[in-house]
């Protein structure tokens, strides 16, 4: 697996007085994801776009302020090249204003790193580079943090580090994406164009998470649905999910690791899209594959991640359509009809092959006569 480059950089602000005009409603951190075989390629196509509308200057955000028109025809040409991001979207008002946080300092470390972990965890061959944050004091310890908070065990090669934005246009680019998502999440920047800059954006996003994880108050109102939306179904699964990935998100597992980015990927499309939408299989394995250096098949995921997070009391909807986190009735449905096609065959078989043996042996021999069929043998408690 090639060594991956995450370049970082971040919008909003630390405060947590929202009456101050300036003060954001919400922090967001992005990473611009590139491989290190691409990265030259990425610099020379960002360069070219900070020439084409910045000309001599930096490609900065704050340049562009409220002008739509011109970010959104930037944003086109960035929409065009080849990269992704990751975020953290941090909604600042759901912080406790007694907790650690209320200080600078441990805002920023605390949340920059919850960025870094998701990176660490995902990228086993990683290099970070973030833009320079307030004083030398504060990048030499908060690099000292995030090192001595990785875990060299799971990485063939990590490495973390600042540079000066303005020698970085992969950090500008950066800071670009950060401005164009305060657009959509910031209460006090959302506009009528904040679907524009979503449309712009979502083909290059790997996933959003989002900070704190207070995903009730996410759900659809079940008054706008048509009807099918069970506002207790789709309570459960997400709460179930969540449990899950907050249990095991720091197991030194890459099956678990695995479990969790699942996860993560189908409670993300939950939010970020319809709903209603299943995630097709070749997404899901696609997902998956960017992050191990072999490629994941179908029975795989099937077997070693759906299968063991069902076990485990997750609950996922399938159909042929794919996987995702259930919202109705129909779709519990959907996963009790396609294991119904698959269990009911699968025990008149084994009820058959058991009738002809004990047949067979006069009734000498049960093939399910042994400790370790107990459970199987209540499913023919009639027969016995």
């Amino acid at each position: 697996m090639d060594i991956k480059y995450a370049f970082i950089d971040e919008y909003g602000d630390s405060g947590l007085n929202f009456d101050n005009q300036g003060t954001s409603t919400h922090f967001i951190v992005t990473a611009i994801i590139v491989e290190e075989c691409n990265l030259k390629k990425l610099e020379t196509e960002v360069e070219a776009i900070r020439a084409k509308h910045f000309g001599h200057g930096e490609i900065k955000s704050n340049n562009v302020r409220g002008d739509h028109d011109r970010r959104k025809r930037i944003l086109a040409d960035i929409s065009k090249i080849d990269f992704s991001f990751l975020a953290v979207v941090v909604d600042k008002r759901k912080i406790f204003k007694d907790s650690g946080l209320i200080y600078k300092q441990s805002f920023y470390k605390y949340l920059n790193d919850k960025l870094h972990t998701e990176l660490r965890r995902t990228y086993p061959k990683l290099c970070m580079i973030s833009d320079q944050l307030g004083s030398r004091e504060f990048m030499d310890s908060f690099r000292k943090y995030v090192v001595e908070n990785s875990n060299p065990i799971l990485f063939d090669y990590y490495d973390f580090g600042f540079n000066d934005s303005k020698k970085s246009v992969i950090i500008q680019l950066a800071d670009f994406v950060s401005e164009c998502l305060s657009y959509i999440y910031d209460e006090k920047k959302i506009s009528q164009e904040s679907r524009a800059y979503y449309q712009l954006l979502k083909k290059k996003k790997i996933r959003i998470e989002f900070w704190p994880p207070d995903y009730d108050s996410y759900l659809i109102n079940s008054q706008t649905d048509n009807g099918e939306f069970n506002q207790i179904i789709a309570q459960t699964s997400l709460r179930l999910a969540n449990e899950f990935i907050i249990k095991n998100e720091n197991k030194d597992n890459t099956v678990i690791n695995e479990q969790v980015l699942t996860l993560k990927y189908l409670r993300f499309k939950f939010f970020d899209s319809n709903y209603s939408i299943y995630i097709p299989t070749h997404e899901l394995l696609t997902y998956l594959s960017r992050h191990r250096d072999s490629k994941i098949n179908a029975h795989y995921l099937r077997t070693k991640i759906i299968a063991k997070l069902r076990d485990e009391g997750v609950i996922i909807a399938s159909s042929k359509k794919g996987y995702k986190l259930p919202v109705r009735e129909t779709e519990i449905y959907h996963f009790t009809d396609h294991a119904s096609t698959v269990v009911i065959p699968m025990l008149n078989r084994l009820k058959k092959c058991r009738d002809i043996i004990k047949l067979a042996t006069d009734g000498k021999l049960d093939i399910l006569d042994k400790a370790e069929y107990k459970s199987l043998n209540k499913y023919f408690k009639d027969d016995i």
